[in-house]
């Protein structure tokens, strides 16, 4: 076992799975960060094409929208994929799979809501 591999996690019911080494977790984030702001890209285009101080002034609307677009569509993504499926995206291509830490099982609404609000907390 690696320095940043953990290793199997025993469940209340007697399952047993491997933790996902961080490697693998950190590309699933990269994908699922591409995914969404290339989002956030389209939507600060086809928003924010006007000026925002009127002529002559070259700060875009967009310019300013994307971070906000960004972040809110990263929380919308997260949140509708882990509380509905168990995954991401990126997960999914990576054969990761996001569970309850004490029971195993899928995520609830509520834990799918604190994990999409605070993700440093939850990686």
């Amino acid at each position: 076992m690696g320095l940043l591999e953990f290793g199997p996690v025993s469940f209340g019911d007697g399952q047993v799975a491997t933790a996902a080494p961080v490697f693998a977790r950190l590309q699933a984030r990269g994908i699922d960060s591409f995914i969404t702001g290339a989002l956030a890209g389209v939507v600060s285009v086809v928003f924010g094409a006007e000026s925002l101080y009127g002529d002559g002034v070259l700060i875009p609307v967009g310019a300013v929208l994307f971070p906000f677009a960004w972040a809110t569509i990263e929380f919308v993504y997260d949140l509708g994929c882990e509380a509905l499926t168990g995954r991401t995206l990126g997960e999914l291509m990576l054969e990761l799979r996001v569970v309850e830490a004490n029971s195993g099982t899928s995520l609830s609404w509520r834990v799918a809501l604190l994990r999409a609000a605070c993700p440093l907390l939850a990686e």
